[in-house]
């Protein structure tokens, strides 16, 4: 080749050159307006596009760029990372940034060592912290995001929306959420009471808890005695039924021969129900099992009273109180029974009854009836004890 061809060469290869310049600018995202469903309108300049007569020298950053922009994709749609930050400020941080939030982005990552305990953010690269919400824009109350667990959101141009089903997402199966199930449970549990909204399309509580059975299990613990309630991991909602104890009844003094004497019966426990999430459960509750009301002393004595029965300060149920000392002997009179218990915070809360009244009439004292303990939705009070001609005579104590 002459040294003309050679300068002319060289001097077309320069302008090809300076007309294409090598590839240098990254590409956008594929979520990118610059990249358009329709194949034929990819045309913008190159590396977001394939304009005609591109060279072959800038192809080769294109479809570099294509595979850096799939691989993005790729990262972004399966759980690549863990996320940091907090349980309820959770960061994202990949190799290469997203340039901003468009909606429809998908991310999908592995929740870091702690659950979430209520609200929760995503900031993905420093773009800003954007809620993460369920079934719309419901905020996350808590264990939604479990450790450990995949989770994946989708940006919907406000906020990301939780996809996946965590323990407590309240992203349910066959057409019924936990939370609806959860709300008709606690409408049916309050039945007839004053503000219930039960009406005849509601489920009762075995419907329901069958149905929460379809996502999980039901676990059933039974405490005689106080203690720790811990509930097993992902659990969802506890159904917590509390019955206090019974009050004791009165003691009677000795009679006369001829003469009776009565005391009055002790009250029964008060009764509390409650659906609780695992939310306001947490970790643990403490449990305390009230004592039963002791019975009336021989000497003689007013019964005790039943202690409180309670599950942390989410519910608690008070016992019953003692029935009162029976009458003297030889004296007609009337004695009263203890007042029942009342159960508080419950969906449902039943008081006891009252502990029924002694009492001695008649000519010489001779007729008497020594007071029922009271009725209770599960335990009643200590029954009065009969009368001795020789000496004073305890009451008895409650039952839980």
């Amino acid at each position: 080749m002459t040294n003309l061809r050679k300068l002319l060469f060289g001097a077309a290869l320069l302008v090809l050159m300076l007309a294409y310049p090598a590839y240098r600018v990254v590409a956008s995202d594929i979520e990118s307006s610059n990249v358009s469903e329709v194949a034929a309108s990819n045309t913008a300049a190159v590396p977001n596009g394939l304009p005609a007569n591109t060279l072959a020298t800038n192809l080769y950053g294109v479809f570099r760029e294509l595979m850096g922009g799939v691989k993005r994709f790729w990262d972004r749609d399966h759980a690549t990372l863990t996320a940091g930050g907090t349980a309820n400020a959770l960061t994202l941080t990949y190799s290469v940034a997203p340039a901003s939030y468009i909606q429809g982005q998908k991310y999908c990552f592995i929740v870091g060592a702690s659950p979430n305990s209520g609200a929760a953010t995503l900031n993905v690269n420093a773009l800003g912290a954007i809620a993460i919400t369920k079934r719309g824009t419901t905020a996350l109350t808590g264990n939604e995001l479990l450790a450990a667990e995949v989770a994946c959101v989708m940006y919907d141009g406000a906020e990301f929306q939780l996809m996946s089903v965590g323990a407590a997402s309240g992203l349910g199966t066959n057409n019924v959420t936990n939370s609806n199930l959860a709300q008709m449970a606690a409408d049916t549990l309050k039945g007839n009471n004053t503000g219930s909204t039960a009406n005849a399309a509601d489920l009762t509580v075995a419907q329901s808890m069958a149905m929460l059975g379809a996502v999980g299990k039901i676990t059933r613990q039974t405490f005689t005695g106080s203690g720790t309630y811990t509930p097993e991991a992902h659990m969802l909602y506890c159904l917590v039924r509390l019955q206090a104890p019974g009050g004791g009844s009165g003691g009677t003094p000795a009679t006369t021969t001829g003469n009776l004497s009565a005391s009055g019966g002790g009250g029964s426990g008060g009764y509390a129900e409650r659906l609780l999430t695992a939310a306001q459960i947490g970790a643990s509750q403490t449990v305390t099992i009230g004592a039963v009301g002791a019975a009336g002393a021989s000497t003689p004595g007013a019964g005790g009273t039943g202690g409180t029965t309670s599950l942390g300060a989410l519910l608690s149920a008070t016992g019953g109180a003692g029935g009162a000392v029976g009458s003297a002997a030889g004296a007609v009179g009337v004695s009263a029974g203890g007042a029942g218990g009342v159960g508080s915070s419950g969906d449902v809360n039943v008081n006891g009854n009252a502990g029924g009244y002694g009492f001695i009439e008649g000519a010489g004292q001779n007729f008497g009836k020594g007071g029922d303990g009271g009725v209770s939705p599960s335990f009643g009070g200590g029954v009065a004890g009969p009368a001795s001609t020789s000496a004073f005579t305890a009451g008895t104590a409650g039952s839980n």
